[in-house]
């Protein structure tokens, strides 16, 4: 459970267990177990405390506009989630239920919704959706259906009697502004606010929809929000009135008001939906699940809304937003945390155009320059704005929220919305329907084309050694999300690989175990991408792999210290030459190595290579760098980048700073870095720091040409060798049955 949250009536919050530690485990290990074995739990759980909040639409004087959460003991939370957990493992919810279910959210069901509607809008087809909203859903659950759903999902008889002792002889008491009402009994309906009521609520739904329920994306339930869509509105009618009955004759109750319909591409006289004679509101448009969809299949409402609701978060943090004794870095991290989620919430799955995107970007600026107190008038830049409050593009974010979409979807093993996407699922209305003439409205899925991309991270570190630090590695760059680390004097002896935890596995080679040695660390999904492992001596190994059809070399190297003789440095020089001259030109290749040179803090005339933002004087070590860098084209990635000289430095011993740990990368690809920087705080490695950089790798999938066979052309006839040529080819066509001229 989450800290910070409101206590029940034991005024015992769920910080005192988790400050226990070991000690709290115990006692509440020895606590459920007599709950369990007796079937009763203690009577203090089963009094809790109401509090009406409203639900910001409607008169505030009706009941029905305001949602009742019940404070509980948290003990008794522990409790639930106990037994939730438990009865996940028996019961399978069907795939139409998309509330409060493992790897599932609004976005998968907002997703659907628009795919679907999309294909029908580009195949000038109509589809009819019905919004089917339950009235007091959780308050009107009848107590015996609820047992009767278990026991028929499978559920032992031990856990539904635990389930019906927590219901048994509940009390609770409304608490509002005005005082506190007396205890009164609660004999129907689940508990609001209870860890265990999402998933029995969708114990029940499940069973209750059984017989009328279609696949997705036709039939979509979050909770007890429902959608029924169909390809025409006879269909859908029928269908309402079948969950209607389905509902009803088991105690649950469809609203009348609040059921609304929705046509998508509709044409002249498609007429209405009715329930039990009764005419269903139609809309234009429907707030589902948080995000606008349109019956057009547009998102211009949808974009408004979502500004909206971002000066709508601003407003709430104004007070730290405008207050000009907090730093500017302060008020971009409050606003990254408050705003911006507001503002992104289910844009991975629409489609924007320029100008709703410059919508979102205009509405961004100016919440910006409100906090920093700064006007149009002031003549500042946007990328300033920007910079200062360390907020990158709204836009950008956009394309990596539907990019991180994407490739969710694609892992998903779920046929519900990957095939939602690429094929349609549960008929034929990917391909049904005609286009209109004209250019091609903007889709999600040539919005998803674009930018594909692959992001890595990469790093460097000399790490002393790695015996007995291979789990501590492995933490940092899972904490940190690194994905390929090139370690340096590793002092193990071999040509091995092996995991070393948290899904990370370490390439390595040395001959001492006293002395040198060098390895490269691999995300667990890289490591079957590998190709190929050179391990060229104890100072220096290089791997290939192949990510999304792009060819991608890593180096790692571990120059000799400045002591060292000048024949074995020149020695390491000539070995990563070979090494990178083996490399063909078109592959992409980084070097993470601690080169123990400084390049100088200048790069007056050596700007091809390097930036302005390096660490001490150069001396011999760094020009030996230097010189590598220019007879290979490549360039130093740690020093085109401005940072404090504390992301910066790469090694602190004593009183010395200082910077000999560099990633190389060639200069044709120096765009694809992002950013490089040395990540402070870590202590893998008693004297040198993590450098990491991002690399966002394009992939420009190539259209595969189809065999085509060669033809003669009738002019070149007049030559012996394709007259000979076109001969055995007309033999060949006709079988050997003409005899031609000349034969």
């Amino acid at each position: 459970m989450k800290s910070g949250k409101a206590v029940g009536p034991d005024d015992i919050p769920v910080e005192v267990w988790k400050c226990l530690g070991e000690a709290a485990v115990e006692f509440l290990a020895s606590l459920f177990n007599r709950v369990l074995e007796s079937e009763r739990m203690p009577e203090e759980w089963r009094r809790s405390v109401l509090v009406p909040i409203f639900k910001n639409k409607g008169d505030v004087q009706s009941c029905s506009n305001y949602r009742g959460i019940k404070l509980m003991s948290h003990t008794m939370k522990v409790w639930e989630r106990v037994v939730e957990a438990r009865l996940r493992k028996v019961v399978e919810i069907c795939e139409q239920q998309y509330g409060f279910m493992p790897r599932k959210s609004t976005t998968d069901a907002i997703f659907a919704l628009r795919i679907l509607m999309e294909k029908y809008r580009d195949g000038q087809r109509e589809l009819h959706c019905v919004f089917v909203d339950l009235e007091k859903a959780y308050d009107r659950v009848p107590r015996e259906e609820l047992w009767y759903c278990m026991r028929k999902s499978g559920v032992a008889e031990k856990y539904v009697r635990v389930v019906q002792d927590m219901y048994e002889r509940s009390r609770t008491v409304v608490r509002c502004v005005v005082g506190q009402t007396e205890e009164f009994k609660v004999e129907v309906g689940l508990h609001q606010g209870s860890a265990l009521s999402p998933f029995l609520f969708a114990i029940v739904m499940d069973q209750l929809s059984e017989e009328v329920r279609q696949e997705s994306p036709w039939t979509m339930m979050f909770a007890d929000d429902i959608v029924i869509c169909s390809e025409s509105r006879e269909q859908v009618e029928e269908n309402l009135e079948r969950w209607r009955f389905a509902l009803e004759r088991r105690g649950m109750k469809v609203s009348r008001s609040k059921t609304e319909y929705m046509c998508v591409n509709e044409r002249e006289g498609s007429g209405t939906v009715r329930l039990q004679g009764e005419e269903v509101k139609k809309v234009q448009e429907f707030k589902y699940l948080g995000s606008t969809v349109q019956s057009n299949g547009e998102c211009g409402k949808e974009v408004k809304k979502r500004v909206q609701a971002g000066w709508n978060g601003w407003r709430k943090v104004s007070g730290v937003l405008c207050d000009r004794k907090i730093s500017a870095r302060i008020k971009g991290k409050v606003y990254r945390t408050v705003v911006r989620p507001a503002m992104l919430y289910g844009l991975e799955t629409v489609s924007l155009r320029k100008r709703q995107e410059s919508e979102l970007e205009v509405a961004e600026l100016k919440m910006l320059r409100f906090s920093l107190g700064v006007t149009r008038l002031d003549r500042i830049r946007n990328e300033y704005i920007r910079g200062t409050a360390h907020v990158g593009r709204l836009g950008d974010k956009v394309r990596e929220a539907r990019l991180r979409w994407f490739g969710h979807v694609q892992r998903r093993e779920t046929i519900a919305i990957g095939v939602v996407d690429l094929q349609g699922a549960g008929g034929n209305w990917a391909t049904v329907g005609r286009r209109s003439r004209g250019g091609r409205r903007v889709r999600r899925q040539r919005e998803k084309r674009k930018g594909q991309s692959v992001g890595l991270r990469i790093g460097t570190l000399n790490v002393g050694t790695m015996t007995g630090k291979g789990r501590e590695l492995a933490d940092v760059m899972e904490r940190r999300k690194v994905d390929i680390l090139c370690v340096q004097e590793t002092r193990w002896k071999g040509s091995k690989a092996r995991s070393i935890g948290a899904g990370f596995k370490l390439f390595y080679y040395g001959v001492d175990s006293k002395r040198n040695g060098v390895g490269v660390v691999l995300k667990e999904e890289f490591v079957r991408n590998v190709l190929e492992v050179k391990r060229v001596s104890d100072r220096m190994m290089s791997l290939k792999l192949e990510t999304e059809g792009v060819m991608f070399n890593v180096v790692n190297g571990y120059a000799p210290q400045v002591g060292c003789e000048l024949e074995e440095k020149e020695r390491f020089w000539s070995e990563l030459d070979e090494v990178m001259e083996s490399i063909p030109t078109g592959e992409r290749v980084v070097i993470g190595a601690d080169f123990n040179g400084h390049v100088d803090e200048g790069n007056t005339g050596d700007e091809k290579v390097m930036g302005k933002f390096g660490v001490k004087e150069r001396n011999l070590e760094g020009q030996m760098e230097v010189n590598f860098a220019k007879r290979m084209d490549m360039v130093v990635v740690n020093t085109y980048f401005q940072k404090r000289e504390e992301h910066r430095v790469t090694y602190k011993s004593g009183g010395r700073s200082t910077q000999v740990d560099y990633i190389l990368c060639r200069r044709g690809n120096l765009k694809e870095i992002s950013n490089g920087k040395v990540v402070v705080g870590e202590s893998v490695a008693r004297q040198h720091r993590v450098v990491v950089c991002r690399m966002t790798l394009m992939v420009c999938k190539k259209k595969k040409r189809s065999e085509i066979e060669k033809k003669t052309k009738w002019w070149k006839l007049t030559k012996e060798e394709c007259c000979a040529e076109f001969r055995q080819k007309l033999r060949q066509a006709l079988g050997g049955q003409v005899v031609l001229p000349d034969d």
